[in-house]
């Protein structure tokens, strides 16, 4: 049965809690850890954690069985998988050899000399695979509810400062052709490339025949993995239908495929072609985001075809239920007259500047300095978006999409954790200061 978090504190392991922490390095490893552990010690959010990741990971388990990797354990490592950017191959060099992270588990060794406890490399997978994106979402709220309340400390009367703003997580594809496509349905790419569009089309459309032929000659029985392989190959039979038709339509035909009937690849099928008016195309998934005064992510939502200006009215709908705004801005990719005129009954400043010509009443508030100066502001959430890609949400190289999703989820919370941690450290070292400076007047008289 899976614990909470069960540590035999009477020999051999450094407790949770005694975990020493180097304030003065600013690397990314010791400030997620200070937020990990000033988390783990505040009996609020720890259970608020802890119910959430038990509703999830343990609901309707048996309370019998092995015992399983705790969830405070499952917890962390997805924290600094993430928010250190690691493959799982760095991740299981850094669980069975870094002091520090194998303290926050509650599995480093003390002076008694127990022998060395290791987690494997597969149980790492199996265990963060048991994260959800919906289980991220709830702790994300946890976090940015003791990032506000304990950490910096904001007053809710006076309101925060929102900025929203959008990017492209590239999803695990390669650039894809129609030649591309075909080819992860069936062998020899670099000799059906060779060949005319006929050709290959006729090629793939026998091969296709002879698989619908085979499919019924699979031995299934009761072999789980038989029926496995044999819906999977349905799956890509159905594909390559799929894309023999776009192929003939397109090339032979000469049509134009509406964008919504294309695919940009057979294994990662959510993946979007997404142009932002930049000069490079990006595949994968529109990530938006919205950040309050610290920089830390109040809110975050994966765009299903969606434009900028097209999701305004939904976070709204979230964000103010939540929290009293003072300021929201955005990049004139958001704008529409609605989106507008709905936040400004909310909201007392919306920044949101007009796609095209301003009209004169227009004119007049982007001349404003309080709007010139929020509009200003809002360049803060490049930088913010910047840190996301370096902590891991650049390129996501999970599977699947529920796998993307939750990777996504699990990068957010990280990238807060990160600047919590990076705040927590400030307070310490302005602290440690502190003392030093009293010692030394306490020594001088």
């Amino acid at each position: 049965m899976r614990q909470r978090f069960e540590q035999q504190y009477s020999l051999g392991r450094v407790a949770i809690e005694d975990t020493e922490i180097r304030v003065s390095s600013r690397a990314a490893a010791y400030k997620i850890a200070l937020a990990l552990l000033e988390i783990y010690k505040t009996p609020q959010y720890n259970e608020e954690i802890f119910a959430i990741l038990e509703s999830y990971i343990t609901k309707g388990k048996k309370e019998t069985g092995r015992h399983g990797m705790d969830l405070w354990q499952i917890f962390v490592l997805a924290q600094y998988r993430l928010g250190m950017n690691l493959t799982y191959d760095e991740l299981d060099y850094m669980v069975n050899e870094d002091k520090t992270l194998r303290s926050l588990l509650g599995i480093q060794g003390n002076e008694f000399g127990v022998p060395q406890q290791e987690i494997s490399y597969q149980n790492l997978i199996d265990n963060l695979n048991l994260i959800t994106d919906e289980m991220m979402h709830k702790i994300n709220a946890v976090i940015v509810s003791f990032a506000n309340g304990e950490v910096f400390k904001k007053k809710a009367a006076a309101g925060y400062a929102l900025k929203t703003d959008s990017y492209v997580v590239e999803s695990n594809v390669h650039f894809p052709t129609d030649y591309n496509l075909l080819w992860d349905c069936g062998p020899n790419k670099d000799e059906r490339l060779k060949e005319c569009v006929g050709i290959y089309v006729k090629t793939t459309t026998e091969l296709v025949n002879k698989l619908i032929d085979f499919l019924p000659s699979i031995p299934l029985g009761d072999d789980t993995l038989c029926w496995y392989y044999k819906i999977q190959l349905e799956n890509y039979i159905i594909l390559t239908i799929k894309h023999i038709d776009l192929l003939e339509r397109r090339v032979m035909k000469g049509e134009t495929i509406p964008h919504e009937e294309k695919m940009f690849s057979i294994f990662e099928q959510y993946t979007e072609w997404v142009n932002k008016g930049k000069p490079q195309i990006e595949l994968g998934k529109k990530l938006c985001i919205t950040t309050n005064d610290h920089g830390i992510i109040v809110d975050y939502r994966i765009m299903e075809h969606q434009a900028d200006s097209q999701i305004v009215i939904d976070i709204a709908a979230d964000v103010l239920t939540k929290y009293k705004v003072a300021s929201w801005s955005f990049d004139k990719a958001f704008y529409h007259q609605d989106n507008k005129a709905i936040l400004a009954d909310e909201v007392g400043n919306v920044i949101m500047p007009k796609k095209g010509k301003p009209n004169k009443i227009e004119k007049e508030e982007e001349s404003q300095a309080k709007f010139k100066n929020l509009r200003n502001r809002h360049s803060a959430i490049e930088s913010n978006i910047n840190e996301l890609e370096h902590r891991g949400l650049d390129r996501c190289p999970d599977r699947g999409y529920s796998h993307f999703k939750r990777y996504i989820g699990m990068g957010v919370c990280a990238y807060n954790l990160y600047k919590i941690g990076a705040k927590l450290r400030e307070i310490k070292i302005e602290e440690q200061l502190r003392l030093h400076k009293e010692e030394r007047l306490r020594l001088a008289a």
